[in-house]
């Protein structure tokens, strides 16, 4: 019983003991914002979310739910903020989109479990899916624009990518070009999410997705 009750908060747990060396890292390596750190601490609290409403609704989410949130803040946060894999890997935010395309779906798929779409067709679900995680694509994209206002930085690289395609003797790239690339691999992450249900749903039955998504406790096989 214990352990069941800990199972939900164990994503929040990992994310929280690894913001520790990820902190460390930036205040030896990194440019020592305060905004970074609190950005790290932040990001370690994120995935908490789902367990507190668990608790405030009287139904526990689904473990998967956490997990997810938890990969997308130490992939996003920690990783490109605290260790700034941007500078290493050139397209690291082609990988961060896609791998929200995909992790994206994963958690839509959980929240239509637990708000009964289960019940809709194959065909339903995918089309639910896809277009909501596309939706958060857009979501995402009006949030960096917005926050281009307030800190006159340059998060969707729309005025970057024109000046680097002049330096790099290509001045007619489009100056939304970042924003585009970044719907069209976070659908691509989707369509491998979907391919992958499809292939569930149809030769077993959907006996490993809904199985893994639905069931509050399906974290513990892996504990």
């Amino acid at each position: 019983m214990k352990n069941k009750k800990l199972l939900p908060w164990l994503p929040t747990i990992i994310t929280a003991v690894l913001t520790i060396p990820f902190a460390i890292y930036y205040s030896i390596f990194g440019a020592r914002l305060l905004s970074t750190y609190l950005q790290i601490a932040v990001g370690a609290l994120i995935p908490a979310v789902f367990p507190i409403m668990g608790l405030i609704t009287k139904k526990q989410y689904s473990v998967s739910l956490s997990a997810c949130t938890a990969v997308l803040c130490i992939l996003g946060i920690h990783f490109a903020k605290a260790i700034d894999l941007y500078s290493v890997w050139q397209r690291y935010d082609i990988f961060l989109h896609t791998n929200f395309g995909l992790v994206g779906s994963a958690m839509l798929y959980a929240l239509l479990l637990r708000w009964q779409g289960d019940k809709m067709s194959v065909a339903g679900q995918l089309v639910f899916i896809f277009l909501g995680v596309l939706g958060l694509g857009a979501l995402w994209e009006i949030l960096e624009y917005t926050c281009s206002w307030f800190t006159g930085e340059d998060p969707q690289r729309s005025w970057g990518a024109v000046w680097e395609a002049i330096e790099a003797g290509k001045p007619t790239i489009n100056p939304v070009y970042d924003t585009m690339q970044d719907l069209t691999v976070t659908a691509i992450g989707s369509a491998v999410f979907m391919i992958g249900y499809y292939i569930d749903a149809f030769a077993f039955k959907g006996r490993f997705y809904q199985r893994f998504f639905s069931d509050p406790s399906d974290l513990k096989k892996l504990v």
